[in-house]
C-alpha cells in the first residue's frame, strides 16, 4: 500500500496518514481461488486518536459518521487507552516498550458499519518517522480467525534504520502463549519506504 497524505491532514500536521492500494488474497485448498481490489486504510498514530477526527466533520468519534472510530472494535477495549493497552501488550511478549510511534493500520467503521479481517499495530522507536519510511520495531496483530488472539513479530536481525526488511527476516513470536506457527514459514514480509507491503501465510496455527 502506497502512502496518500489528503491535505486536511497536511494542514493539521498530523503524522497519521491514509493508505492506497491493493489486497490479494488466494488460496490453494480444498479448491485453488484468487481474487484481487483496490482498497484504503488508515493509519492511525495512536497519539493522534483525540484528534484524528478534526480533520473533517464526517469523521467522528464514538458516535455514528460517514466515517467513525469505536475504542471497542480495538485491542483490549476494556483499557480506555488504547495506545497504553498496546504498547503494556508488547512490552510484556518482548521486553521492548515502544518509545516512538504507534500506528494503528485498519478500516474505520463505513456509515456505522465495521469490518476488520485483520488490524496491525506498528511500533517504532523513538524519532522514526514511518511517513518517511522507517521499519518498525514490532509488528502486533489480531488473529483474523480468532480475534481474541494476537501474534507478535519482530525482526530476527537487527536492521538498519529506514532499510527494507526482507522476506523471512521477521520471526513471530508467542503472546501468553497465544500464537503458535510451524517453523520455517516465512508468513509476513514488510518492505520499507512510502510504501507498506505485508504477506500473512495462514497455514500457522493459532491456539
Amino acid at each position: 500500500m502506497n502512502a496518500a497524505l489528503p491535505q486536511n491532514m497536511v494542514a493539521n500536521q498530523l503524522h497519521s496518514q491514509w493508505l492506497e492500494g491493493t489486497i490479494r488474497h488466494r488460496r490453494k485448498a480444498p479448491v485453488r481461488h484468487e481474487f484481487s481490489y483496490s482498497t484504503g486504510m488508515l493509519a492511525l498514530d495512536l497519539r493522534e486518536w483525540p484528534s484524528i477526527t478534526h480533520i473533517s466533520r464526517l469523521f467522528s468519534l464514538e458516535c455514528f459518521n460517514w466515517l467513525s472510530l469505536y475504542r471497542r472494535d480495538y485491542f483490549r477495549p476494556e483499557t480506555d487507552n488504547l495506545l497504553q493497552a498496546v504498547s503494556d501488550q508488547v512490552q510484556q511478549a518482548t521486553g521492548w516498550r515502544p518509545d516512538g510511534a504507534v500506528q494503528l493500520i485498519t478500516h474505520p467503521r463505513y456509515f456505522g458499519y465495521v469490518f476488520n479481517p485483520v488490524s496491525f499495530y506498528f511500533c517504532y522507536h523513538a524519532g522514526d518517522r514511518p511517513d518517511h519510511g522507517a521499519v518498525p520495531r514490532v509488528i502486533m496483530l489480531r488473529s483474523p480467525i480468532h480475534p481474541g488472539k494476537i501474534a507478535m513479530c519482530t525482526a530476527s536481525k537487527p536492521q538498519a534504520r529506514n532499510q527494507p526488511v526482507p522476506a523471512g527476516a521477521l520471526s513471530a513470536s508467542s503472546s501468553a502463549n497465544a500464537f503458535t506457527y510451524r517453523p520455517s514459514i516465512p508468513w509476513i514480509s514488510i518492505t520499507s519506504g512510502r510504501s507498506v507491503s505485508a504477506a500473512l501465510n495462514f497455514e500457522s496455527t493459532w491456539v
